[in-house]
């Protein structure tokens, strides 16, 4: 069973070691959303220092 998780953080700075850690841990998804910022920078952040652990948006607006 593969379990996700959710990406919390207002600092872009940390998403790649906590992207680190969820695929170390062996969650098999990360997960944004647009609530308090563009939730597609850090899908790139994490997909820069990640392998195997899959990305996505929990929600994107796209006209607001």
């Amino acid at each position: 069973m593969k379990l996700d998780v959710a990406l919390w953080l207002d600092d872009l700075a940390e998403v790649p070691a906590a992207a680190q850690a969820a695929e170390r841990t062996g969650f098999g998804a990360l997960w944004t959303s647009d609530t308090n910022h563009n939730p597609l920078f850090p899908l790139v952040l994490a997909a820069e220092h990640t392998d195997q652990l899959r990305l996505g948006t929990s929600i994107l607006v796209a006209f607001a």
